[in-house]
């Protein structure tokens, strides 16, 4: 390929990517101004790197203040994703096992033997799924948050399962927070702090891009 041609392919490549970017913007704003959402962020990105994002609406409706790019949300039932990783982590290493039994992890769990951590990582536990979730807290609450006691107590309220493990899909946000506990004993540290050492730190994810606490207020999402 001649020199002209290699200009002119960058060239096309910046002007595709301008237009796709003006795509994207342009269908964040539609899903703000539908008002499916109050703000939107989207981003896409591939191995080496980000490719487009966009931002539209507000971070924070009473202050009036936009949404960006750079503005930081809470990932709430996203991190179903990051506790998969880990727990799948320490089945490659070894240390866990798909078919052990959580009550042999996690001796509070009150369903028997034939749940396993196969059944809460697909989410075909039986495990009941109670709403609203009242053991979220607020993060100035954490220093005197009793999890395990909370999580011990949940489970006594949903003694029974809906359906026998693995008969079928059921969503259950109990099941991951088991499977996070399932986490803690087999590494033998908190959740927060194996997922910083073996998820973010191996992804080079800084604490202020994500992280068990909010690192910048003024630039986080209120909601």
């Amino acid at each position: 390929m001649g020199r002209s041609h290699v200009l002119a392919a960058r060239a096309m490549s910046k002007t595709s990517r301008r237009d796709a970017t003006e795509r994207l913007r342009a269908l964040v704003g539609a899903a703000v101004g539908h008002g499916t959402a109050p703000g939107v962020q989207c981003v896409i990105a591939r191995r080496d790197g980000v490719m487009l994002e966009a931002a539209a609406g507000w971070a924070d409706l009473a202050a009036q203040r936009p949404m960006e790019p750079s503005t930081t949300m809470m990932a709430y039932s996203m991190t179903k994703t990051i506790t998969a990783v880990a727990a799948l982590q320490l089945v490659e290493g070894g240390a866990l096992t798909l078919d052990a039994p959580v009550c042999s992890l996690v001796p509070e769990t009150p369903y028997g033997e034939r749940l396993t951590i196969r059944h809460l990582l697909s989410q075909t536990s039986g495990i009941p799924n109670p709403i609203p979730l009242r053991w979220v807290h607020l993060p100035e609450e954490a220093r005197s948050y009793d999890e395990q006691a909370m999580l011990r107590r949940r489970l006594s309220e949903s003694p029974a399962l809906r359906f026998a493990p693995g008969d079928r899909y059921a969503y259950s946000n109990l099941s991951y927070w088991l499977l996070g506990r399932a986490v803690e004993v087999v590494s033998g540290v908190s959740y927060p702090e194996y997922v910083r050492k073996n998820v973010f730190a191996r992804l080079g994810i800084a604490p202020a891009e994500a992280a068990f606490a909010i690192s910048d207020p003024a630039h986080h999402a209120s909601g």
